[in-house]
């Protein structure tokens, strides 16, 4: 019985880290998705650092 609710539990926690790591991410400023590393400052994800410098210094 406590092999099988172990065995559950690691299970669930598989999935959250595989569904949590596969989210997609759109860049805050043009909402395009990110392909690549993206930029993150302050919170936001930028597509790149001209995205971000361009909210920056509007």
């Amino acid at each position: 019985m406590k092999k099988t609710i172990l065995f559950n539990f690691c299970l669930i926690i598989l999935l959250l880290f595989t569904v949590s790591a596969c989210g997609a991410k759109t860049c805050h400023r043009c909402g395009e998705k990110i392909e690549g590393d993206p930029v993150e400052a302050g919170g936001r994800y930028y597509c790149s650092y001209e995205c971000y410098w361009i909210e920056l210094l509007s």
